[in-house]
């Protein structure tokens, strides 16, 4: 068998799932928690995450003092959502980001860097942030 199966399971289970991996947890558990940011936020609609979002915070080991935690929180929150355009190379490009440790990110290891953003526009309510 490869190392690149996939298994599908339902959106129900993916949250029960979550409450198991929630940090602090062992290597294995940790990386389950932050593919949740990295991976499987991509595969859901915007009901879905929202929806994700408020099962695995009120979950007993959630804790927003944990770094993990933050960042899921940061990456699910709908009111943490913007595109931003960044200039760079003669090009103009926009990415939907959220933000981060003060920077806007695409992923958790990868953001825009400051001196290429050229506009940011928060996406709940279309509001121009001020650079």
């Amino acid at each position: 068998m490869g190392s690149n199966m996939s298994y599908t399971i339902d959106f129900f289970e993916l949250m029960f799932l979550a409450e198991s991996v929630i940090p602090p947890a062992t290597i294995a558990r940790s990386m389950c928690f932050d593919d949740f940011s990295e991976r499987h936020y991509h595969n859901m609609n915007n009901y879905q995450r929202e929806q994700f979002m408020n099962h695995v915070m009120k979950c007993r080991n959630f804790d927003l003092e944990n770094e993990q935690c933050r960042h899921f929180f940061a990456r699910f929150n709908p009111l943490n959502q913007y595109n931003v355009t960044t200039f760079h190379n003669g090009k103009s490009e926009v990415h939907i980001c959220y933000f981060y440790n003060d920077n806007y990110h695409t992923a958790k290891n990868r953001y825009a860097s400051k001196e290429y953003i050229k506009e940011v526009v928060r996406i709940h309510d279309n509001e121009k942030i001020k650079l």
